[in-house]
Order: structure tokens, then C-alpha cells, then sequence
């Protein structure tokens, strides 16, 4: 089960992460982070499993929920302990309460944390990146590290554990970055520049390069299901 569009922190297992509160006014209370994360991981993963009516492989909801959760705080406390991103409670709670509206209106194929989010402008204001260009968006542990896009400023992306620019389509990329750097829906390819993903169903040769997804078998392959 895939519930995270961009790659995620602690390398264990993807999560989709959005949603939240029940009131849709600007009257909603502040809350903390785990408050926050805990509303998030549990109405996502109610809503996935509504998507999901025969359950999701391998997973119960509790266990959707828990393991959501402790994806979220574990990244969100981490970058605010090294002064990479801060949370604002107030925006928080206000989130919570607008991203319900937003996910009940959302395909079943369409609940990503990183896309819902930004649907919302209180939402982009109540989890803030600050780091800048060209500095570091991994935090090393003894056990883990963790890289996200979370950790840079608003316009930036982390590449290669750099929070960068987005390269736009035909400009030149670092062929070092395993793919990654250029705008939505294209790829980083061998000679240095951005150009679009390989169409599903069409040839590949590199299995971490040119499809949006996967590579199997020769051919560009969609991303599982969301109740795989």
C-alpha cells in the first residue's frame, strides 16, 4: 500500500497522509503536533479504507494508523529539533478542519499528503520548511536518516539532499541525483537534462530511471494500487 507520492523518511513502508478535523469554519482550535499527526494518520487511513472496501493487503486499519502516524511525528519532530521546519498550532488546528472538506472531495486514486496540502494555503503555512537553497534537508541519526522535501522553504524541493530549485523541462540537471530534480512529470535522464517520463507501457532499460513508477519487465508500469 502506497500512501506517500514522494520518497519517504525512515524507509520502511509508505503512507498517504492528509485529512482531518469536522469542522469547516476558522473557528477550530489550536493543536499540537501529535494532536495533528494523530488526526491526519486516522482520518486518511478511515478514507483509504473506504476506497479499499475488501481491506488493503497486508495491512488492518489500526495498523494504517499507527504506523501513519509514527511515520509523520518522527519527521516532523525531527526537522523541528534541528530548526529545519516549524508547526504553527493554530494554522494546525485550522488545517485539520479545511483538509476534511478537501479529501471527501478527492478521487480514491488521488490521496496524497504532498498534493492535498497544497491545496490548502493554511496548511502550507502551518508546516513551514526553513531551509534555505543549496543547504542540507537530511538529518542523520544513529539509527536512520531522514530527507524531505518538508525541510526546505516553500519554493524548494530536496535533490540529493540539497533543498534546490525544480529544473523546468530541457534545462540541465545533475545526472548524480538518481533522476530526480526536474519539474512535475519529467526525469533527470543520462545526458544531464529534464525531459518527460517514459509513457506506461512503453520500453525501459533502467530500473530507477525514465518511468514515473516502475520499470518491470522492460516495459514502464503504473504505480501499484492504493489497496495492494
Amino acid at each position: 500500500m502506497k500512501l506517500f507520492s514522494s520518497f519517504l523518511i525512515t524507509h520502511s513502508i509508505a503512507f498517504m497522509l492528509i485529512s482531518c478535523g469536522t469542522k469547516d469554519d476558522n473557528t477550530a482550535d489550536p493543536i499540537e503536533l501529535e494532536a495533528f499527526t494523530e488526526i491526519l494518520s486516522t482520518k486518511t487511513c478511515e478514507r483509504v479504507f473506504e476506497c479499499c472496501p475488501d481491506g488493503v493487503e497486508g495491512f488492518s486499519i489500526e495498523r494504517c494508523k499507527m504506523e501513519t502516524q509514527l511515520e509523520l511525528i518522527e519527521e516532523w519532530n525531527r526537522g523541528i529539533e534541528s530548526n529545519m521546519m516549524s508547526y504553527d498550532a493554530a494554522l494546525g488546528g485550522q488545517c485539520a478542519s479545511e483538509i476534511h472538506t478537501i479529501l471527501a472531495s478527492l478521487s480514491c486514486d488521488n490521496i496524497y499528503i504532498d498534493s492535498l496540502l497544497m491545496e490548502s494555503d493554511t496548511c502550507t503555512q502551518a508546516l513551514q520548511g526553513l531551509v534555505v537553497e543549496d543547504r542540507s534537508c537530511e538529518i542523520e541519526t544513529d539509527d536512520d536518516y531522514y530527507i524531505s522535501d518538508n525541510y526546505c522553504e516553500n519554493d524548494l524541493s530536496c535533490v540529493d539532499g540539497i533543498c534546490a530549485k525544480l529544473i523546468e523541462a530541457g534545462g540541465s540537471c545533475d545526472i548524480e541525483a538518481y533522476g530526480e530534480g526536474c519539474v512535475e512529470d519529467y526525469y533527470c535522464n543520462n545526458n544531464g537534462n529534464c525531459v518527460s517520463y517514459i509513457a506506461i507501457g512503453e520500453s525501459c532499460a533502467d530500473e530507477w530511471m525514465g518511468c514515473e513508477f516502475y520499470c518491470e519487465n522492460g516495459r514502464c508500469v503504473a504505480e501499484d494500487e492504493i489497496c495492494q
